[in-house]
């Protein structure tokens, strides 16, 4: 079954239904993999579209944007599924902007601000931890700064299955 992970819990507001959306990121990850499943749907996981896996962890860092139109009411999180891969994803400056604008819907995007106090976890989740990190194998080599979210997924005998990791939105 599905395995929630991690959600960035939303502030408020919801995304608008009929417009395209536009969420692109810097990432890279520990091996490579290109399973990474990608869904919007509201918090409690209803009314989901799902769209397959538009994106590819490289070990390099590696821009990635992938562009989508809301067809539901009430749509308020991603979720990034992961299935067989295990070791550390690495992400950075998050951008989520509305078709027509440049405004950036997501809070502290570049983790330059120490403060993951959005981001939630199961404590009952032993086998994936997260944190902001820098250090010379992290940084990216350009001007943005040196922090990055790491995701750590350790596979764990009793947690067979898709990983789920939740990303919601702070709209106003």
């Amino acid at each position: 079954g599905m395995i929630h992970l991690l959600r960035y819990v939303m502030a408020s507001g919801v995304l608008k239904k009929g417009a395209s959306y536009t969420l692109s990121f810097r990432g890279r990850a520990s091996d490579a993999t290109s399973k990474i499943f990608f869904t919007v749907s509201q918090s409690d996981g209803s009314s989901t579209q799902y769209f397959g896996y538009p994106f590819s962890f490289g070990t390099q860092w590696s821009d990635m944007s992938y562009t989508f139109t809301v067809t539901s009411d009430v749509v308020n999180s991603f979720l990034f599924a992961f299935g067989e891969f295990q070791g550390s994803l690495y992400v950075d400056d998050i951008k989520l902007t509305l078709e027509g604008s440049d405004e950036n819907l997501m809070l502290n995007n570049d983790f330059e601000t120490d403060d993951l106090s959005s981001w939630k976890t199961e404590s009952w989740l032993t086998h994936v931890s997260y944190s902001i990190v820098t250090d010379s194998e992290n940084s990216k080599g350009d001007s943005s700064g040196g922090y990055c979210l790491v995701f750590l997924i350790v596979r764990n005998s009793q947690m067979i299955g898709m990983h789920k990791l939740g990303m919601s939105l702070v709209l106003y």
